[in-house]
């Protein structure tokens, strides 16, 4: 995947919800990018995970 975090993050977030749980990645400058992507892309998807739960909870069935 290739983009901004935010890009990134929805990309992990719409492969999550089709049902992919195992995503295997590789970094250019693992030693810098590693750090980077567990900094900026995995709080994004945490909170867009959060979200997601939050408005499901506010669908009345």
């Amino acid at each position: 995947m290739i983009g901004t975090a935010d890009q990134v993050a929805d990309k992990i977030r719409q492969f999550y919800e089709a049902g992919v749980d195992l995503i295997l990645g590789g970094f250019l400058h693992y030693s810098d990018n590693l750090p980077a992507f567990g900094k900026t892309v995995i709080p994004i998807v945490r909170e867009l995970q959060a979200n997601r739960r939050t408005s499901d909870e506010l669908v009345v069935v």
